[in-house]
């Protein structure tokens, strides 16, 4: 069987301005390594310029990198009821300095997850949002129907937070619009943005 290698080139920072290449071999033998060669780099997460985190083919686990002693290693998901579908109901981001796991078990539900203890590979769950129990403020000057009504959470993937944790950043997968939801107040509005240009 070959062995695959990948490469990964990164630039530390201020103490060294060199580009480092960090090399996949660094695994010890091709049983240890944690994915098929069908895998794939996606949606890179960076969590303080530290650990990177990436998609993989398996819905168990993805794989991350330390930057600074430049191994790799696996972190593997919370265990759920419900299997993973990565390309169609979970999403990684960077919560609060955290890496956060956030799925959607059904078409109602969205669980947020946040991996606390990175060595330990400890998950917890922080947030469950339940349709049913979301305000959703509609846009003041919208007319449209579907803008007035709160859009379905199973179309709704996570793709950004802010640091302290509190907002979620969630787009519709049908027609990419954009929502912010409160965690504390279970509040959602879309997210518009405003052209403030004189043309």
């Amino acid at each position: 069987m070959s062995n695959y290698i990948f490469k990964i080139i990164i630039f530390p920072g201020e103490e060294n301005r060199k580009w480092e290449r960090v090399d996949s071999d660094l695994w010890e033998g091709l049983i240890n390594q944690p994915f098929d060669v069908n895998f794939c780099w996606k949606n890179l997460v960076s969590i303080n310029g530290r650990i990177l985190h990436w998609y993989v083919n398996s819905s168990e686990y993805v794989v991350l990198m330390d930057v600074k002693e430049g191994k790799y290693s696996i972190a593997y998901l919370p265990e759920r009821d419900e299997v993973v579908n990565k390309t169609n109901n979970y999403a990684l981001i960077q919560l609060d300095g955290f890496l956060s796991f956030i799925t959607c078990d059904s078409e109602t539900t969205m669980d947020v997850w946040i991996l606390e203890d990175f060595h330990g590979q400890d998950w917890s769950k922080k947030h469950t949002i339940v349709a049913e129990l979301t305000h959703y403020v509609c846009p003041s000057k919208s007319t449209r129907p579907n803008e007035r009504s709160l859009p379905e959470t199973g179309k709704l993937v996570a793709v950004g937070g802010t640091r302290n944790g509190e907002l979620l950043i969630l787009k519709n997968q049908k027609n990419s619009k954009e929502y912010l939801y409160d965690t504390t107040s279970r509040m959602m509005n879309m997210f518009i943005i405003y052209n403030t240009r004189s043309s």
